[in-house]
């Protein structure tokens, strides 16, 4: 009940890039304003829109994992207490947006500051908006 509670009044999303950013291969953002998971299932989240094509979710969804093999995108939290992979990858997919989604396998340290994250991509990410989205699933 407190981890709904803590999502409900704390969870968001915070725009990490407030303009569009390419991924050649690897990025490292610097981030003025540390972000801070309020539960373990805190991600990254990509969006990847403009990179997939398709008229209806399931060609959407094909387009995804044919750009995307698993383990093709992922990132490093870099905090205090040491690095923390995300690279279990999924996608979020909509009508109008396209959104790949990395977490960790055993969860983001909550109340932790993170200041810096490395992206790595073995395709080119080409001006896509990153997000720190702040709640469990």
């Amino acid at each position: 009940m407190r981890e709904f509670f803590a999502i409900l009044f704390f969870g968001k999303w915070v725009l990490l890039t407030p303009n569009p950013v390419s991924v050649e291969g690897h990025l490292e953002l610097s981030l003025e304003d540390p972000i801070v998971a309020v539960t373990s299932g805190a991600s990254v989240r990509i969006d990847v829109s403009n990179l997939v094509s398709g008229s209806s979710i399931s060609e959407i969804k094909q387009s995804f994992d044919s750009i995307f093999p698993e383990s093709c995108v992922s990132a490093v939290l870099q905090g205090p207490d040491g690095p923390v992979a995300l690279s279990r990858t999924s996608s979020l997919l909509s009508n109008d947006q396209t959104l790949l989604s990395l977490s960790s396998d055993t969860g983001v340290p909550t109340k932790t500051e993170f200041s810096r994250i490395e992206l790595t991509s073995c395709v080119e990410l080409k001006d896509v908006n990153i997000y720190w989205a702040n709640y469990k699933k």
